[in-house]
């Protein structure tokens, strides 16, 4: 079996270009939906999760992120939480991480919640029963049901509700009392 080096170069260029690809994707059928590109907010679903890799930065998604950045866009990724969630104290995402906070200043009988970063990120969340009762639903729909919801080649399902807060804001909505890098 030969090795075309050709074929191995051109894989590495396409997963070396794919947020610029994946950007003006979204850009074009902005464009062609008559959307306003500057200032707009866009939701990240899908790509955002490989089993293998235990945060975001692993993937290339933050690469999409700054790369849509540059057509003076905002993009968001939607954080998924439930049973089962990884609680570490220093890799964790946010819920769990609060979570975990919470509970170890309560048995510590401490006055307020200390967290990482400053609290100002903005993030989507959903209970993972909630994305897994959507997925049932979905797919239990009868196909004439199914094909007046979507169009063919874009037939996704937005399953979050489109809101977003800081994450300041959802401890304080809570009532904890927070020290950090305010």
């Amino acid at each position: 079996m030969a090795i075309i080096p050709e074929i191995i170069l051109a894989g590495r260029w396409l997963n070396d270009n794919m947020e610029k690809y994946i950007a003006s994707e979204v850009v074009k059928l902005m464009i062609s939906r008559d959307h306003k590109i500057k200032g707009a907010n866009v939701l990240i679903l899908g790509i955002t999760f490989k089993e293998n890799c235990p945060d975001i930065r692993n993937t290339r998604v933050v690469d999409v992120f700054h790369e849509l950045k540059q057509y003076g866009i905002t993009a968001a990724s939607c954080h998924l939480y439930g049973i089962g969630d990884n609680y570490h104290p220093q890799n964790s995402h946010v819920i769990p991480a609060l979570i975990r906070r919470v509970h170890e200043a309560k048995i510590n009988d401490a006055p307020e919640v200390t967290i990482l970063g400053t609290g100002t990120p903005r993030r989507e969340f959903l209970y993972i029963d909630d994305m897994a009762e959507t997925c049932v639903h979905v797919m239990n729909l009868d196909q004439e049901t199914y094909n007046a919801v979507t169009t063919p080649m874009q037939s996704h399902s937005n399953v979050g509700s489109g809101e977003d807060i800081t994450i300041k804001e959802l401890a304080h909505r809570k009532g904890y009392r927070l020290r950090g890098r305010h």
